[in-house]
């Protein structure tokens, strides 16, 4: 019997890639890895036709399901701190480029799932909403879903009044990756600064940051962040511990998780003081895995794979679902 092939996309040298890779096999299936390169000298070439996908040379007609892990699209990189007239120019150049090659990989996978392939995750709004987190936030307010209190702003007068209003406050990146800390007597009173660049800010949600890794209709793997880096879990984190997460609070995250359109994510929540429920703070579509440790990761990608082989095998969500296990204690 054939097995059933699993595209596996990352950029080039991802040992993350590489441990996905194993499980596949493991599980059964035939791992096809591809490397996404979203822009560069050697940028794969993709190809379109009423027959046939072709990605870098490879048709993807019956590859059933594909993996893929790679950076958000359509957020600009970091600016070098120093530019003049030249180096912008250069800087603005390859931005436009790159937004070309971005757009016309996600049209080529956007044209994949029309086709009833399984794409793990989508390369567009999923990953926007992971690097935009005003928009992130306000979309889980609008579902339902538990979120901190939110402000985004450039105003120093409401950056003011809202600390006054939550009592005690966090700042953090409003795109991309970055610490949070707390909002400190020096902030207030350099906060003129901000007419300058718009801040993110939220209320402090005391409480243990729990890491949820959710696969298909399961929470298959909940542990809590250990550190001594303060509000952010982050920062200086010493291991990660097994967490028995309740079933009702399992199946609230699974259908927020499946409201954002995902198959597959890790989420940080934080588990508040006093038994107030929990608070999610963010979700990535393609998370990085291998810091929680190999007895733990492999758990996590044993599931994924199963549950892109299942697809594969059924052309069912549902199936594929059914198949992925809550992990046991370790």
């Amino acid at each position: 019997m054939r097995k059933p092939v699993i595209g596996l996309l990352a950029n080039h040298g991802s040992t993350q890639l590489d441990a996905i890779r194993e499980a596949v096999e493991a599980e059964g299936g035939q791992p096809l890895v591809l490397d996404i390169r979203l822009g560069g000298e050697n940028k794969p070439t993709m190809t379109i036709t009423d027959d046939s996908l072709k990605y870098d040379g490879y048709d993807l007609s019956d590859v059933r399901a594909i993996h893929i892990r790679c950076n958000a699209l359509n957020t600009i990189p970091s600016l070098p701190p120093v530019m003049n007239q030249t180096t912008y120019a250069q800087f603005r150049h390859q931005f436009l480029v790159e937004q070309e090659y971005y757009a016309s990989t996600m049209s080529f996978f956007d044209e994949y799932r029309a086709r009833g392939g399984l794409l793990v995750n989508s390369l567009s709004e999923v990953y926007l909403d992971h690097d935009s987190k005003s928009q992130f936030y306000e979309k889980l307010a609008a579902n339902g879903f538990p979120a901190p209190v939110t402000l985004s702003t450039n105003s120093p007068e409401r950056a003011e009044a809202f600390v006054r209003e939550v009592g005690e406050a966090v700042v953090k990146p409003a795109s991309g990756v970055g610490s949070t800390r707390i909002v400190t007597t020096a902030d207030l009173a350099s906060l003129s600064r901000l007419r300058h660049s718009p801040i993110l800010m939220q209320e402090c949600v005391k409480g243990p940051t729990v890491r949820v890794h959710i696969v298909g209709d399961q929470v298959v793997l909940a542990l809590k962040i250990i550190n001594e880096g303060g509000v952010d879990s982050r920062t200086e984190t010493k291991e990660f511990h097994y967490y028995d997460m309740p079933e009702d609070a399992c199946e609230k995250i699974v259908r927020c998780n499946r409201m954002l359109g995902l198959h597959y994510a890790a989420w940080d929540v934080i588990e508040v003081e006093g038994g107030n429920g929990y608070c999610y703070l963010d979700c990535n579509p393609g998370p990085y895995v291998m810091w929680i440790g190999e007895d733990f990761y492999r758990e996590v990608f044993r599931n994924l794979a199963r549950y892109m082989i299942v697809f594969a095998e059924s052309g069912s969500v549902e199936q594929a679902s059914r198949s992925v296990r809550r992990v046991e204690r370790i």
